[in-house]
């Protein structure tokens, strides 16, 4: 961009009050040197730049969201200039290392705000990841003053020792002193009995006609010349030590600052990064402190030229008081003329398009409720004051001049906005004028806002395509704006309403508007036309989105009522299956308690008996023995039913039972089935089956139980010294609890010994049919002690 259109365009900034925006923007900084850089930010040009930006700025305001509190804090503005000292080797001082030190606690905190934040934040963590967090350097200096600018007595082994030998010859003077002043020889000589110091010396205040008394030297005199401040011979030695270890003070001390200084120097190029990213995070905190506190959005950067925002608000004027505006422009509309009465309106609606375009351009978002806007090259507006009601030619030919410029300067990609365009000048020539201009606009490929009072604009628009009128909403009952603008359609001046309202004769109204053209009549005709078509449709629009939550409020009781009921059915069946687990696991138990009974009996009863009673128990046992409670859809032949009707017999798949309709809603149908309502979908209802002769229905399916895992079951059975006959009863038992509990391998521990046990066991396994195969323990289960089988 040339010098030329750099002018034209910063002044185009300031018409728009970019400059504001960046005040308000500046707020929400914390680092004076952050502000400074806000104050320099210009609108960029590349797109790529822009999202980015944005993006950085919206993941800002996430972390923002879930912590408010982002703990950067004040740095010197030449916090960068005394790191740059130390790498000159210009020995800082206390001050410069307060500075640094500032900066990089700044630097820890916010380091592990980003890591404690749970947002997302990929896009900062480059910032974050530059940022200086070596404690090594700042715990040196935390050492060196921890109380501010005065050094510690600890900041080295020296110091301290010299600063001890400071304390004790200062003690030693004071009491070499109070013990000579407190001599009744000497007292009477005093002006007072006290020990005090003059330019770094103890001295002690002596009358001045007892000068020759007091061997010493004289340092100083009262104001009245009544008092000399005299150091006694026999302390001038104690004095100059203390002289001399202060200057070994100032050595050691200038000595530690030279060595901090060299630290500093080494971690110079971590710290004026970490500097420069402290700067850039506040920065983009700043904005999204600004669009937190504002309700603003990032609007979607378009690759077409065009521009969609939602309920527009401009910056700078409170959204309580703002009224929203909906601008669109593109897909085949370049150019929107602005037309009505002077109420403030149409300015807002120019200053707001152009703000929001330049505040997106330099990675703002912006206070609308959604938007899609192109990044335009340059924004220029030439906007007075609308409120003037006389315009001279200087302020014309003013106006004229910023146009010609902005024509010269404007390209392709530009957004130009007009305010008043043509106005000052002859109303026939003004019209023509500002129609030529926006051509000239429209040629160069630049979009075009303007707002004017013409009439012969609007007839422009409605000829000319990609050209749309817009006008702000008036309203005549009271003769005040509402401030909504329509795009579509174009304005009236309301001028003879205004001039009734405000008292003017009517037979001057009258008289005005016969003086006006056919045309004019028949062209405010149809204005008036489409604007009751479009308050017209507006009330539509409005009564059909209320009709529209109406029911997606009764759609969302309906589902919320038939969740609830689904979930009561789901609840019953578990009831009735857990009831269904409890018999069978009674059953179990009993049976398990006969055999144990029976076992303790079987001495006293005929062996065949036996076997036959226990066979018959364990055969119960066996029917018990199911693979699942739940019931499971039936294998059934044919499609589901396309269609029911409420009384019609239906086979349920998912229940495997039948039942009848209760109630039909589209696909979703009420059936009653086995006691209970359930709501069920349309594609899992079957034709309901046959009943028999006999009047019994043919099942369609079965629903199997399966037993209750117990996690105590033991996977171990020791029956080492018991007989083969008792151990084949244990082993029975324990292989059907093993079943029961799903078990698949379980062993049996029975010994090595003579190796009978084994061999009984084997032979029984051989030809148990819960046994799918079995096999002597390896290396580490028990070798040929333990028996392994593995259950069907």
């Amino acid at each position: 961009m040339n010098d030329r259109k750099n002018f034209y365009y910063k002044k185009s900034l300031a018409c728009l009050e970019f400059d504001k925006v960046k005040q308000k923007l500046c707020s929400y900084a914390v680092i004076d040197k952050t502000k400074e850089n806000i104050k320099a930010l210009v609108p960029l040009y590349d797109k790529g730049c822009v999202i980015r930006m944005q993006n950085e700025v919206t993941q800002a305001r996430d972390m923002l969201t879930l912590n408010r509190r982002i703990p950067l804090c004040q740095l010197s503005d030449d916090v960068d200039l005394y790191i740059s000292k130390a790498v000159k080797g210009i020995t800082l001082n206390a001050h410069d290392f307060i500075s640094i030190s500032a900066l990089m606690q700044s630097s820890f905190s916010v380091y592990n705000y980003a890591e404690s934040s749970n947002a997302p934040h990929e896009l900062l963590m480059p910032f974050f990841d530059r940022l200086f967090t070596d404690k090594t350097l700042l715990d040196r200096i935390s050492k060196t003053f921890p109380d501010g600018e005065l050094m510690a007595d600890d900041a080295s082994p020296a110091l301290l020792s010299i600063r001890r030998a400071i304390v004790r010859q200062t003690q030693k003077i004071k009491d070499t002193l109070d013990k000579y002043i407190k001599n009744a020889e000497v007292a009477p000589y005093l002006q007072d009995s006290i020990v005090t110091i003059r330019y770094d010396r103890f001295v002690i205040p002596v009358k001045s006609e007892y000068k020759s008394s007091i061997k010493g030297l004289v340092h100083d005199t009262s104001n009245t010349g009544s008092t000399l401040f005299v150091e006694p011979l026999f302390v001038i030695e104690a004095n100059n030590a203390i002289r001399h270890l202060e200057n070994e003070e100032k050595q050691e001390m200038d000595k530690i600052l030279k060595e901090l200084t060299e630290l500093v120097s080494a971690y110079a190029p971590s710290l004026m990064l970490s500097y420069k990213n402290l700067l850039s995070i506040d920065f983009i905190f700043a904005k999204a402190k600004y669009s937190y506190d504002n309700d603003m959005v990032s609007p979607k950067i378009s690759d077409k030229k065009r521009v969609v925002i939602e309920n527009a608000r401009h910056p700078l004027i409170s959204k309580d008081v703002m009224v929203p505006l909906n601008i669109q422009m593109g897909d085949g509309t370049d150019t929107i003329i602005v037309t009505g009465p002077n109420t403030g309106g149409k300015t807002v609606f120019l200053k707001t398009l152009g703000l929001l375009s330049l505040m997106a351009k330099a990675g703002m978002h912006i206070p609308c409720d959604s938007a899609e806007l192109f990044i335009f090259d340059r924004v220029y507006a030439e906007i007075g004051d609308e409120q003037s009601i006389e315009q001279s030619l200087s302020t014309f030919s003013s106006h004229l001049k910023n146009i010609k410029n902005i024509i010269s300067s404007a390209g392709r990609e530009c957004l130009v906005l007009f305010d008043e365009l043509g106005s000052g000048t002859d109303p026939n020539e003004g019209a023509a004028l500002a129609i030529a201009i926006i051509e000239k606009i429209r040629s160069l490929g630049s979009f075009c806002a303007c707002t004017t009072h013409y009439s012969e604009l609007k007839t422009y628009a409605l000829e000319q395509d990609g050209i749309k009128n817009a006008s702000f909403e008036f309203d005549l009952k009271s003769l005040s704006p509402t401030y909504r603008l329509s795009i579509g359609i174009p304005g009236k001046s309301y001028a003879f309403e205004i001039s009734k309202h405000l008292g003017l004769q009517n037979d001057v109204i009258d008289n005005a508007k016969a003086l006006i053209g056919t045309e004019v009549k028949r062209f405010d005709k149809v204005i008036d036309g489409l604007l009751a078509e479009k308050n017209e449709y507006e009330s539509l629009k409005r009564e059909l989105a209320k009709q529209r939550l109406e029911l997606a409020e009764q759609t969302d009781k309906l589902r919320q009522k038939t969740e609830k009921l689904d979930k009561n059915t789901e609840r019953e069946l578990e009831n009735a299956r857990q009831k269904a687990r409890q018999v069978i696991e009674k059953a179990r138990h009993d049976a398990a308690v006969m055999l144990e009974t029976l076992k303790e009996q079987k001495s006293e009863m005929d062996k065949a008996v036996y076997h036959r009673i226990k066979s018959s128990v364990k055969s119960g046992m066996s029917k018990l023995e199911v693979e699942d409670l739940s019931p499971k859809p039936a294998k059934i032949s044919g499609e589901p039913l396309k269609n029911v009707a409420v009384g019609d017999k239906v086979f349920v798949s998912r229940l495997s039972k039948t039942g009848e309709v209760v109630a039909v809603s589209g696909e979703s149908v009420r059936v009653k089935c086995a006691g209970l309502t359930v709501s069920l979908k349309l594609s899992e209802l079957y034709a309901a089956p046959k009943e028999k002769k006999d009047g019994k229905v043919k099942p369609q399916g079965t629903a199997k139980f399966v037993r209750s895992f117990n996690a105590d079951v033991k996977t171990e059975l020791d029956i080492r010294g018991e007989t083969v006959l008792d151990a084949q009863d244990m082993i029975d038992k324990f292989i059907d609890t093993a079943v029961m509990n799903r078990l698949t391998t379980v062993s049996v521990i029975h010994g090595k010994g003579t190796g009978a046990l084994r061999s009984g066991v084997h032979s029984y396994l051989k030809a148990h049919k819960r046994v799918k195969a079995f096999r002597l323990g390896a290396y580490g289960e028990g070798d040929s002690g333990v028996t392994v089988i593995e259950l069907k």
